[in-house]
């Protein structure tokens, strides 16, 4: 199963973020996901600078995967409360 990791990204200190994404992404692969980690996506697609640019790359990965892990904190996050709309519908 193809999960897709979601949660806050900005707003938060980067180290923080990133080791709530990777302890998902490890979790997740332990119990035999693939998973796609935002943070990571920059290694394979050039790095963007807007907010918009991360999600027009991010939301079609997103409608590829099978399943969304929201990671605490999604809440406060307007990208990851609009990947949850999306993955809902």
């Amino acid at each position: 199963m193809l999960t897709y990791c979601s949660g806050p990204m900005s707003g938060r200190a980067e180290a923080d973020s990133r080791k709530l994404f990777a302890d998902a992404e490890r979790q997740l692969k332990k119990n035999g996901h693939k998973v796609v980690n935002p943070w990571t996506l920059d290694k394979k697609y050039p790095k963007l600078h807007r907010w918009a640019d991360y999600l027009k790359r991010d939301i079609p990965i997103l409608l590829k995967c099978d399943a969304i892990r929201l990671l605490d904190g999604w809440e406060d996050s307007e990208g990851a409360k609009l990947e949850a709309h999306i993955a809902d519908r």
